[in-house]
């Protein structure tokens, strides 16, 4: 029987992507019959070599690349020897069906994360703790074995860890993420995804956040040389609930990211890191300037970041002493500056638009949520008055 070739063809129907890229594949000529398989991968027209049927060096991935495309060749041509040498007759599409078994998806999944440059550290810290959980439950996961048992049972394993509803929900959103892509690129049949059918439950969760009094207690704590760590803490913690930005990316913010007009007012522009999306905040006129004036207290002519770094931990365990020092009884951590900020824009403005623009929302529904609990608010405000005093 004639043995197939294989090779690799780029941009075989001629169309580019939105990010003006096109897809690799496989050909597979065999009884003078070809068919061809998709790579998953998609390269600017520059970066493809068509002299070699490779990656060109310009692009900064090109070993990496050129080897997972010769590594998917010779798994298929590895697959046909073996039924050369057990005499066992076989046809094109047995190869083809052959090439979509073979993906190692915990392989898959590490690569496509490591190609990623879009997501946050802290995204990427979650993708990267799914993954492990993945190779906890299975050592070994071929993309034709996720179906919806597998789901079923990985929803089993993680909750006999007894980790929290929505953690888990957090683990099945990242992975359904890598099945949708592998979907996208021509390794699984849409109708074979399993979360089509397995639902994951979400449980809604109270947002903490800080009224104003609360908020001027923190203000007015009074510090001495001693305290200057829980000072720096409280600082910090009063800058995010004055703009909403998260804690990751207020140690990432530079002095480059100020601009500052002739009236000495300071607009401060930056890309969010979970989201990647632009965001502009005009500190003069937030809470009256105190966001403006936090970060003249901390400049440093020295350094080109805005504030010293410090550890998500680190903050909120002096933020438990913070807490006690204004009076408040509620847990403090980093991400209630965040809400709190949501909070009084709501209650403030009554704007899911400003409010999804100023904290770089995706979409208005998560804006929304702040909209709602105002309202929640005021409502049981007004069931609290005694309409018969006057």
């Amino acid at each position: 029987m004639q043995k197939a070739r294989y090779k690799l063809v780029y941009n075989r129907k001629g169309k580019i992507n939105r990010d003006s890229k096109a897809l690799v594949q496989i050909e597979i000529y065999l009884n003078k019959k070809r068919k061809y398989i998709s790579t998953g991968i998609y390269i600017k027209p520059d970066h493809w070599n068509a002299k070699n049927r490779e990656i060109d060096s310009s692009n900064e991935n090109h070993i990496f690349l050129n080897k997972i495309l010769k590594e998917k060749i010779r798994e298929i041509e590895d697959y046909e020897i073996h039924l050369i040498d057990k005499k066992q007759h076989y046809t094109l599409d047995d190869l083809i069906v052959r090439s979509t078994e073979n993906v190692n998806f915990l392989e898959f999944y590490k690569k496509e994360l490591a190609l990623n440059n879009t997501i946050g550290s802290r995204t990427r810290k979650s993708h990267e703790t799914t993954l492990k959980r993945l190779k906890e439950f299975k050592p070994t996961i071929f993309l034709h074995n996720i179906d919806y048992e597998f789901i079923q049972q990985f929803e089993y394993f993680l909750r006999a860890k007894n980790f929290h509803v929505n953690t888990v929900h957090g683990y099945h959103k990242n992975l359904k993420a890598y099945i949708n892509l592998a979907i996208k690129k021509g390794l699984l049949d849409i109708n074979k995804n399993p979360y089509l059918r397995f639902k994951v439950k979400l449980e809604e969760t109270e947002k903490v956040s800080l009224s104003s009094e609360e908020l001027i207690n923190l203000e007015e704590i009074k510090f001495n040389d001693h305290t200057r760590d829980l000072e720096f803490a409280r600082d910090i913690f009063l800058f995010s609930c004055y703009t909403g930005i998260r804690f990751a990316d207020v140690f990432s913010l530079k002095k480059s990211n100020i601009e500052i007009s002739k009236k000495g007012e300071m607009t401060l522009e930056f890309r969010m890191m979970k989201s990647n999306k632009s965001i502009s905040l005009p500190l003069h006129l937030l809470y009256k300037g105190k966001p403006q004036i936090l970060v003249k207290k901390y400049f440093n002519e020295y350094s080109v970041y805005l504030f010293p770094s410090k550890t998500n931990q680190h903050i909120n365990r002096q933020l438990k002493l913070v807490a006690v020092l204004a009076g408040i009884n509620k847990k403090l951590t980093y991400h209630v500056a965040r809400h709190t900020f949501g909070t009084n824009l709501a209650d403030i403005l009554a704007d899911p638009y400003l409010i999804k623009e100023l904290m770089g929302h995706a979409k208005i529904s998560t804006s929304m949520i702040y909209i709602h609990n105002s309202q929640e608010r005021i409502n049981k405000k007004l069931k609290d008055v005694n309409w018969d005093n006057k």
